[in-house]
């Protein structure tokens, strides 16, 4: 069973994402799947991986999560991740700021020692931050899919509010921790 460890975003920000994901899919109709319809909110992905030693990881991200307040993201833009053969990917994608990528190389950090590898696209230097709307979309579907975001598009001023191991497939929250508000 493979691991991610991902970001929770603010119950605002969810609910805006779930409705634009809802909106793609009633205009793409069959074989599109977004987050939502596995019954996992809108998160942001930090890294994931094929076997990571449960155990183990536990106090490292423990001690990870210790040292993380909320944020704020800066939602900005849509992206794809073309796959014209097992379906592309339409996402929203949040401004890379220092602090953005200071949390993605603090995670894997806390991580390193494990031994366990991330999957490629999490790796230093390859990850791109995103919010998944829709997987598994065809060409034509594709663009129907950009079109739902651009139509009324504005960016999303989303909050980072918690860090959360999962297990998937099924989808299923080892553990959650809820992040603390930084006085600035």
């Amino acid at each position: 069973m493979a691991n991610a460890i991902a970001m929770e975003l603010d119950d605002a920000t969810v609910a805006a994402v779930d409705a634009l994901a809802l909106a793609i899919s009633a205009a793409c109709g069959n074989g599109v799947a977004t987050i939502a319809s596995f019954g996992v909110p809108a998160h942001l992905t930090l890294t994931s991986y094929d076997e990571l030693p449960i155990e183990r990881a536990l106090p490292a991200l423990d001690a990870f999560a210790a040292t993380i307040g909320t944020g704020e993201l800066m939602i900005s833009s849509v992206g794809v991740f073309p796959d014209l053969v097992s379906g592309s990917v339409a996402f929203l994608a949040p401004v890379m700021t220092p602090a953005l990528l200071a949390l993605h190389q603090g995670c894997l950090k806390a991580l390193a020692r494990l031994g366990a590898p991330c999957w490629d696209q999490y790796q230093p230097e390859r990850w791109v931050p995103h919010v998944t709307l829709a997987m598994g979309l065809r060409e034509a579907q594709l663009a129907k899919a950009v079109a739902c975001c651009a139509e009324g598009w504005k960016p999303l001023s989303a909050r980072l509010v918690g860090l959360k191991l999962v297990a998937f497939p099924p989808v299923a929250t080892l553990k959650r921790w809820p992040l603390q508000s930084v006085p600035g």
